[in-house]
């Protein structure tokens, strides 16, 4: 990465959850790498015919869309991009947008903000922690905790990704890795990704931050970059091989069996690491850069920032360094895209008036409708949501030009873009703007938009945002019926899955 005059805060690794030693808990071994204890099925090695890996890549973009500028025309494998989709056209038949799907969790949080309370919900699929019970059950409004619910309270149970990579439970240095753009002091309130009830897991804002976490100690003037890369990670695993030798001598008979037979999984893959070979054929050492003035805290670097956290986080998934990641656009409030050419003011100006010309989060809350009555905005907004659509572009081009086994990075993810609102000017989490890219080695069909019916009009027959959460689990080859709050979830999205 080039590096350019300025400062940046380290960031600590987040981890695991902490607990008792169990069969099914991790093992934290030195530099941050976790491995789980045996889930056999999990050691997804590319030999001897073994199934092929699975990626998860999320991405969040807060205070959603004008649903109109962003729904295709038709439905089905016949339909057109719409003016806010259209860079997303030379990837159309790798995509499926998914419309109508309401996110009816956030009727169950109390004290909360909107934002705050669509976006944890967004992927948890679950009420704030205040709203729930001992045992999970939903409390009468009111007995819920009082008091604000919107920054230091969280989701009450873990987000989709989470779910994920737990399960995956593959061997590799970072179980999940979180990406963000954009920043701000109300990160608590924006937070998306939860390990567990009321367990925050931390992102990584600054890509010089986040080079340095995940490529530093590799240098590019090194004859064979890679050979060190693969060698350290060789390394890790070794370490945490170490661990279960300690930790076999307190095991019953049965559970040593299966610990050694994990272990000669272990060895494997440090061998087809030593040696190289097709695993891993698309890494490199990232080259990217930033302004010697960036500042991760101000969105006027958003699209600087957002370049960089993506070329990083495709190459964290080309070196297996992680199988789930994700990227949060993290400021929906007082963004100005100055790269566009756009002339959106900041509140903190002197003389800012907010009806005469609002700010980004003011836009959306244009009464009645930014359509009919205030035109020029309505152009700002519809350029600056097609800018999130031209860098969710460029990430499945880098993964769609990234090699992966026989085919790409692409192929064998999935990747999920969503926004907590489809009309951000109510706040209403209905009618969610989805679009899910991606093959994930066969297991989707792309090429389409379905639409759904959503539950708010169709209390008996509609979708939620729940369903589509589960709809993932089963695409990963998981047979779970709900997911998150069961008594929101119908199922599977028919047609998806």
């Amino acid at each position: 990465m080039k590096r350019e005059s300025g400062t940046s805060k380290p960031l600590a690794s987040s981890p695991l959850r902490r607990g008792r030693s169990t069969r099914r808990n991790f093992l934290l071994g030195a530099g941050g790498a976790t491995l789980a204890l045996p889930y056999l099925r999990s050691l997804d090695v590319r030999a001897g015919g073994s199934a092929p890996v699975k990626r998860l890549v999320v991405v969040v973009q807060p205070q959603g869309f004008i649903m109109d500028e962003w729904r295709p025309i038709g439905t089905g494998s016949d339909f057109t991009l719409s003016p806010i989709l259209a860079p997303l056209e030379p990837h159309a038949d790798r995509v499926v947008v998914v419309s109508g799907l309401d996110n009816v969790v956030t009727d169950l949080n109390f004290g909360a903000g909107g934002h705050n309370s669509a976006l944890k919900c967004l992927l948890t699929g679950m009420p704030l922690s205040a709203n729930l019970g001992p045992d999970g059950a939903l409390l009468p409004q009111d007995q819920h905790v009082p008091g604000d619910q919107s920054y230091d309270v969280f989701a009450g149970g873990p987000s989709i990704d989470q779910v994920i990579a737990e399960r995956l439970a593959a061997p590799v240095p970072y179980q999940s890795l979180e990406f963000a753009v954009g920043t701000d002091s109300y990160l608590n309130a924006q937070q998306v990704f939860v390990r567990g009830p009321d367990e925050p897991l931390g992102t990584m804002n600054d890509p010089r931050a986040a080079f340095d976490r995940l490529f530093a100690g590799f240098d590019p003037g090194d004859p064979s970059p890679l050979q060190r890369l693969r060698s350290a990670r060789s390394s890790v695993l070794d370490r945490v091989g170490g661990s279960y030798e300690s930790l076999s001598a307190r095991l019953g008979a049965e559970d040593r069996r299966v610990l050694e037979a994990h272990t000669s999984k272990i060895r494997e893959l440090e061998q087809r690491f030593a040696g190289g070979g097709d695993f891993g054929a698309g890494c490199a050492i990232p080259s990217v850069s930033v302004p010697g003035d960036y500042d991760p805290h101000n969105s006027d670097f958003d699209d600087v920032g957002a370049m960089a956290q993506i070329d990083l986080m495709v190459m964290a998934l080309a070196c297996d360094m992680t199988r789930v990641a994700s990227l949060q656009f993290t400021n929906g409030q007082n963004n100005r895209f100055p790269w566009l050419g756009l002339t959106i003011p900041d509140p903190s100006w002197p003389g800012y008036n907010a009806v005469e010309w609002p700010d980004w989060h003011g836009m959306f809350h244009i009464s009645p409708d930014p359509a009919r009555d205030h035109p020029e905005p309505r152009a700002a907004m519809v350029a600056a949501m097609r800018w999130y659509a031209e860098k969710f572009a460029y990430l499945l081009q880098r993964m769609a030009e990234t090699p992966d086994g026989d085919g790409s990075l692409l192929d064998s993810s999935l990747v999920v873009w969503v926004s907590e609102f489809g009309d951000g000017a109510a706040h209403w989490a209905w009618d969610l703007p989805v679009v899910l890219a991606g093959n994930l080695g066969g297991a989707l069909q792309t090429g389409r938009h379905l639409q759904f019916p959503g539950r708010v009009n169709n209390p008996a027959t509609g979708y939620t945002n729940n369903d589509l959460l589960v709809s993932i689990l089963q695409l990963f080859g998981y047979g779970d019926e709900s997911f998150g709050y069961p008594d929101v979830c119908r199922g599977a999205l028919p047609g998806l899955v």
